[in-house]
């Protein structure tokens, strides 16, 4: 929907790129740009124990795509050319294939693909690495995801070029087993490109003319398809499909190019005889009539739009790419993409949409401009397929429009995480997610990846530096790193063995990620000793992170003549904002204990502080917050089930701090074992644990718009709203706040289901309470 112009989507500082032609004959220039979007995570997990499985193999995903460069002018001046790839996508994104563009001849085959892996990010786009096109290094780029896995049934590729080129590409994951028959029926179409004009005077050699469009119906019977115009004018009435393979690539008698879909229900195409005219294009099976509760939500939108509507607007073919927000008021709004990815929330078109069959109409407020979509039969793809704005100028429109989980607000942030075993999976540990939709999924991990047994906790994250979710469990091998492309699709490592010089963690393990993103995971070996894994930065040739191994206990305490503590239960760690990075235990008789490392020292460092501030011995396990004014706050319950905080902020200097909380606020004694703690948006200070008299959740927390008032107690189970027959929690708790302002407090019931009790900023400041594990979907 072509309503501005668009630029500035991660610069990149590249030079003027070489013209559209010689680009495509000498393959790919220029430079990576740099950034990559996403958000970190807090990592929370459970301590099932299962049996083992046999390890299972992973068949990397086939794709195509088939796009089009082009130069949008005036007059039969623009100048395009088409071009296809073909390829694979292991599960950690590493990309290889082919692409050719279109000659005379036909396809003709240039080279491997200018990028080597992709990425994909958990707000519905995705990332090639490098961020190359099939021109070089654009200056503006952007993705949308094509994983069929993750209800992405087709995806696309937009880029801008210094020089002026433009590029569209749309992309499919093909079917593993296709037939001709699957290409039978009708379809509506949108396709674009270029006819070029020999006679013209500009334009001895061929290459340019007039940017075209057509919109319409594509009926497929035996061989033979047939194009019917609705907007525009179809390249030609009909061509004959002369071949096709098991991967839904069909070839046809004037040399285009057909990837069918691996659900079978989206068709991209390409003329790859240049001769005259190329274009690509992308069509959808027509289907039954769509209803408009199944199409609300947000869709990311690459188009390029042609005939008069675009001569309207400066050129004969004109491209944008911009997000569609279908609410279910039945009104729309439109934003530029740039402008929201700056955080801008500027509309640029409003309306009212609605639902005829499987056509989606926006008719946009005060005005009389309409601008009418084809519905895909999955309900998540819509097709651009024609214009028509206020002054009567219309034309044909090819675009794909992908529709992204969740409120846009909600992109950055990574699904959350829990582990627990549960009857219905055999005792193996579910990894429970839940979608920026509202969704909840669980998968069996060890089974997903063909993994190991894994003993104990695990620990999780979202990696921004790969977009991938990732797992870390202990194995009687070592230590089993989880990555995941998907929310069902994992892989495994031992890093125990992958490391050199490394040493497997026999319990106590923990996590913590540094201010630059690094990730580190720490535990105790079977000898007591302390052990860090931490990542180094770089990844290996299959893009699997690298990671680095120490052994702090041998390699730093005893050298400096300190001794480690005996630790006796988990370790709690954590990294400052300076990042200085700490682990956390207590010993036999209850001292806390901070194993040390500050940016300036050379070696690590050990300190019992509760020896040094003579404060009150701690039992059943720490749990640690820090806040905005790098105060940093570890807590335990002591022998009566008082919630014993030892504290330090900078003015302190080198002395620490305890509080009772309980008494100072007279609130209830807590279990040993089930505490947790969590810090809002706003700054407020939550420490969760179940009371040792009742067995009911109780918060204690304080809000920093309320400082006169200090720490409160509330019981969660006595004021949240059951949703669906939650019972309480009885093991060890896990709270996480959203970087949306959600809180959630989760456990593990007397029948091992995941229950939660969450609360919103448009709650109103109520609590509601759900099982988990029964609302799930099973991956």
């Amino acid at each position: 929907m072509c309503f501005r112009r668009l630029d500035g989507l991660n610069p990149t500082g590249s030079q003027p790129g070489p013209s559209l032609a010689d680009s495509l004959r000498s393959g790919v220039q220029g430079r990576e740009p740099r950034g990559t979007p996403g958000a970190s995570r807090t990592p929370f997990g459970a301590a099932p124990e299962f049996e083992r499985l046999e390890p299972r193999s992973h068949l990397d995903t086939a794709f195509a795509s088939v796009g089009l460069g082009f130069i949008g002018g005036w007059r039969n001046d623009s100048q395009a050319e088409a071009y296809i790839s073909e390829g694979t996508i292991s599960d950690l994104g590493v990309a290889t294939g082919t692409w050719s563009v279109a000659r005379d001849a036909g396809a003709h085959l240039v080279g491997g693909l200018p990028y080597s892996s992709i990425t994909r990010l958990a707000d519905g786009r995705m990332l090639r690495n490098p961020s190359r096109g099939y021109n070089g290094s654009p200056h503006e780029f952007n993705a949308a995801r094509f994983d069929s896995a993750a209800g992405y049934n087709a995806g696309w590729w937009y880029a801008e070029y210094t020089n002026g080129t433009r590029e569209l590409e749309f992309i499919v994951e093909q079917p593993a087993a296709a037939s001709p028959s699957d290409l039978s029926g009708t379809w509506t179409y949108t396709l674009a490109g270029v006819a070029f004009d020999d006679n013209f005077p500009n334009n001895p050699d061929g290459t340019e003319g007039e940017g075209r469009g057509s919109s319409g119906t594509m009926t497929i019977s035996n061989s033979l398809v047939r194009f019917q115009a609705v907007k525009g004018t179809a390249p030609r009435s009909s061509t004959t499909i002369t071949g096709m393979t098991l991967t839904g690539r069909a070839t046809g008698s004037h040399g285009e190019y057909f990837y069918l879909s691996k659900d079978k229900n989206t068709l991209i195409f390409a003329d790859m005889t240049r001769g005259d005219e190329v274009f690509v294009g992308i069509a959808v099976r027509n289907g039954s009539a769509a209803a408009p509760q199944d199409l609300v939500g947000n869709y990311l939108f690459a188009d390029v739009a042609t005939d008069d509507y675009a001569q309207a607007r400066g050129s004969e073919m004109e491209s944008s790419q911009w997000v569609l927000s279908l609410e279910s008021d039945g009104d729309y709004k439109v934003y530029d993409l740039d402008d929201y990815d700056s955080g801008g929330r500027h509309v640029i078109s409003r309306g009212y949409w609605h639902v005829s069959g499987d056509r989606l109409t926006l008719d946009e407020d005060r005005s009389s401009g309409e601008f009418i979509f084809a519905i895909g039969r999955n309900r998540t793809t819509l097709l651009s397929l024609q214009y028509d704005d206020d002054y009567e100028n219309d034309g044909p429109a090819l675009g794909l429009g992908t529709r992204v989980a969740g409120p846009l607000d909600t992109w950055s942030d990574a699904p959350l995480s829990f582990t627990s075993g549960t009857p219905d999976n055999f005792g193996r540990p579910t990894l429970y997610q839940l979608g920026a939709d509202g969704t909840w999924a669980g998968v069996d991990i060890v089974r997903a990846s063909g993994s190991p047994s894994i003993t104990g906790n695990l620990v999780t994250w979202y990696d921004t530096k790969d977009g991938r979710h990732h797992a870390v469990g202990l194995a009687s091998g070592g230590v089993i790193e989880f990555i995941g492309s998907s929310r069902s699709r994992w892989i495994f490592r031992n890093l125990t063995t992958d490391v050199a010089g490394s040493a497997a963690v026999a319990r106590g393990l923990s996590m913590m990620t540094s201010p630059d993103g690094t990730v580190s995971i720490v535990g105790l070996t079977t000898n007591g000793s302390v052990v860090r894994y931490w990542q180094s930065g770089d990844q290996d040739a299959t893009g699997r992170p690298g990671w680095n191994f120490e052994n702090i206990s041998t390699e730093d305490l005893a050298p400096t003549g300190q001794t480690t503590p005996a630790f006796v239960g988990g370790l709690t760690a954590y990294a400052t904002r300076w990042n200085g990075l700490n682990i956390a235990g207590i010993d036999s008789s209850g001292n806390v204990w901070s194993v040390w490392w500050a940016p300036g020292r050379s070696a690590w460092s050990v300190s019992n502080l509760t020896q040094t501030l003579g404060g009150v011995p701690v039992r059943g396990g720490l749990t640690v917050y820090l806040t905005s004014w790098d105060g940093i706050n570890i807590a335990g319950l002591d022998d009566h089930g008082h919630m014993q905080v030892t504290w330090w902020v900078p003015s302190f200097g080198g002395t620490w701090k305890q509080d009772n909380l309980t008494i100072t606020i007279n609130a209830p004694a807590l279990r040993a074992g089930t505490i947790t703690s969590y810090v809002s948006t706003w700054d407020g200070l939550n420490i969760v644990g179940i009371d040792d008299t009742t067995g009911k959740t109780c918060v204690y927390w304080w809000s920093p718009t309320n400082v006169s008032v200090g720490w409160q107690a509330t019981i969660l189970s006595d004021i949240a709203t059951d949703e669906n027959g939650m019972t309480l929690p009885v093991n060890e708790l896990r709270g996480v706040a959203s970087s949306d302002g959600g809180l959630s407090v989760m456990g593990v019931n007397n029948s091992g289901e995941l229950v939660r009790y969450y609360w919103k900023q448009e709650f109103f400041g109520a609590w509601r309470a759900q099982n988990v594990a029964q609302m799930a979907v099973r991956l």
